[in-house]
């Protein structure tokens, strides 16, 4: 046995063997295990998962993957794997804006390819974002539509009103506002794809699509909105930016108006994110914690409801992972079997983070401040 391959070893969690027998034991393909164990220790994230679309190495039955990174992460085991690259890019991070000017990137690098397989991978609703399974029991389809009415009714809506919707994805959750609550939406995305999509998508509904980062909502919409409601964009906003972002959406929204902040949330306060998600799938991607997003709105907001429903985003990614493997003959012609491969690393290594507790998923119900409060009571 190799120095490298002992001082993996000692850092893996216990019920976890190279090569072993377990389903989610990581088995290393032949003649390849000391570049794994070298990039592993030295590139942290970045190693990992560049050797596993690489085909270096991967786990006895391919699901099992969420369970390896369940068992590491539910040991504290993954800042064992830190590495020179992560730590890098950590520094960089804490000291530089790295979203600012640079909010067209992620739609580019993600979105925009992504487009592509939305149908086959988020069913038919459209959500990118993690469903609310009441009790269960349900489809993925039935959770994400359980998800849509619960946000719908937390912003107590009324036919006439006039909503934006940032960070809009395809388009469906404001179709979704327009055709059941009978309100007009203006919706932003940064994607040209979905853009495009979701101007077919919301044909005919009073639905106005605009491909345009957030913080360039022009003068003239101040103050002109009832709600305002972001669904899995505040992730892509960066620490820097968190103050811009409600001091903006408070310009934007009328005095007795509503905001709901939908976001992935963390128990640690950090300005960076996971190095290998930054540089694959979410560019510059952040995920806030509730300090951070309490310090950013308090001067414009006061805030009426908070919810978790973290552990419903484990099975969300799962259903999405099935999904993929139903269609791998597709993605893998379309973009190749490293992508295919780099996109199980994506949903399964996030789906055993939410599993063990290392990540949230908020809903946050914000009024104005002001004399005297916006009345506002949860009462669905």
């Amino acid at each position: 046995m190799s120095l490298l391959q002992q001082i993996i070893e000692r850092r893996l969690p216990p019920g976890v063997v190279i090569n072993g027998q377990n389903d989610w034991d990581p088995q290393l393909r032949h003649r390849y295990e000391e570049e794994v164990f070298r990039r592993m220790l030295l590139q942290g994230s970045i190693g990992a998962g560049e050797t596993y679309t690489e085909g270096l190495w991967w786990t006895n039955e391919e699901a099992a993957l969420e369970e390896f990174f369940f068992r590491l992460l539910a040991n504290q085991g993954a800042h064992r794997f830190r590495g020179i690259t992560e730590t890098i890019y950590r520094l960089r991070a804490c000291l530089t804006n790295m979203q600012k000017g640079k909010e067209g990137k992620v739609g580019e690098k993600h979105y925009d390819k992504f487009s592509a397989l939305k149908d086959d991978l988020l069913g038919s609703t459209g959500q990118y974002s993690g469903a609310f399974f009441i009790d269960g029991a349900q489809t993925l389809d039935e959770a994400q539509l359980a998800k849509m009415r619960r946000t719908a009714k937390k912003l107590k809506l009324k036919p006439g009103m006039r909503v934006l919707d940032i960070g809009c994805g395809w388009g469906e959750f404001a179709r979704f506002l327009a055709e059941e609550f009978h309100v007009t939406v203006v919706a932003l995305t940064i994607s040209a794809e979905q853009e495009k999509m979701a101007k077919e998508h919301c044909l005919g509904w009073c639905v106005h699509i605009y491909r345009m980062a957030f913080e360039h909502a022009p003068e003239e919409w101040y103050g002109t909105f009832d709600r305002v409601v972001s669904i899995g964009m505040f992730e892509h906003v960066g620490t820097y930016n968190y103050n811009a972002f409600f001091k903006k959406a408070r310009a934007l929204l009328k005095p007795d108006g509503i905001m709901l902040l939908h976001t992935i949330g963390s128990f640690r306060t950090k300005k960076y994110g996971n190095r290998w998600l930054h540089k694959y799938i979410f560019p510059n991607g952040v995920i806030p914690s509730d300090e951070q997003i309490v310090a950013a709105y308090r001067e414009y907001f006061r805030m009426r409801h908070w919810e978790d429903y973290g552990l419903d985003y484990a099975p969300t990614l799962v259903f999405w992972y099935r999904n993929l493997v139903a269609v791998r003959a597709k993605v893998e012609n379309l973009y190749g079997p490293e992508f295919y491969r780099m996109t199980v690393f994506y949903l399964l290594s996030c789906a055993a983070s939410f599993r063990a507790g290392q990540h949230l998923l908020w809903q946050i119900v914000l009024t104005p401040r002001g004399v005297p409060p916006i009345q506002y009571r949860a009462d669905w």
